[in-house]
């Protein structure tokens, strides 16, 4: 966070930049990061995820629910409560815990050994697979209000299908394939993993950067 707060404060490095930055993150980087992840776990696992996809289903409407209860009593506007309703429900609550999965074992080193991060980081997507098409579909519309229309391109997202392919890959067999030394595809999937692997450090920089912006 320290570089993104330097480049943004003192060396004046653009806005652009840093939404360029995020956009790459966020197409690029973070979508190969779960493929990577999820695409290299045991097959078993895969059914043990299913309880966090139905998890967010249960928490994600409750949440909205007593967070719109909430609001409606604290008298504030329409606008203002329907913000604060979907902020409630979404927010960062996916994406967060990522952080910690990649932070924890570099400052805990047990906590690798115990969980390692594939597994966690396969719980979370069950998580957003759930959560971002509920995102673009429930929270649009509660943002926009009763003249809101569902933003179908929303539903897929670019971290999503990074998700579904490495489900895909795991589930068809395809691992097997993709690791043989003797075919190219080892070669694509290793650059792919090294692309996955900027996506924290590149998070952290915006942050920084964010962070620099404030007044």
């Amino acid at each position: 966070m320290a570089v993104g707060f330097i480049l943004a404060r003192y060396l004046r490095w653009s806005h652009d930049f840093f939404r360029l930055l995020s956009g790459f993150i966020v197409k690029v980087a973070l979508p190969l990061y779960f493929f990577i992840k999820i695409s290299s776990i045991n097959p078993r696992e895969i059914a043990d995820s299913i309880l966090f996809s139905i998890t967010a289903l249960l928490i994600i409407p409750l949440v909205l629910i007593s967070a719109w209860l909430l609001f409606r009593s604290m008298k504030l506007s329409p606008e203002e409560s329907r913000v604060g309703t979907v902020m409630s429900g979404f927010g960062n609550s996916a994406y967060f815990p990522l952080l910690l999965i990649e932070i924890l074992p570099a400052t805990l080193p047990l906590t690798a050994e115990a969980f390692g991060t594939r597994i966690p980081t396969l719980y979370v997507g069950a998580y957003i697979l759930i959560q971002i098409p509920l995102l673009w579909s429930v929270g649009n519309l509660l943002l926009s209000g009763r003249g809101g229309r569902l933003r179908a391109r929303g539903l897929i997202s670019p971290p999503l299908i990074g998700i579904i392919a490495g489900v895909f890959t795991v589930v068809t067999g395809l691992q097997k394939v993709i690791i043989m030394e003797h075919l190219p595809f080892l070669a694509i999937y290793n650059a792919m993993d090294r692309l996955g692997q900027v996506t924290f450090p590149l998070i952290l920089i915006c942050l920084g950067a964010m962070i620099a912006r404030i007044r």
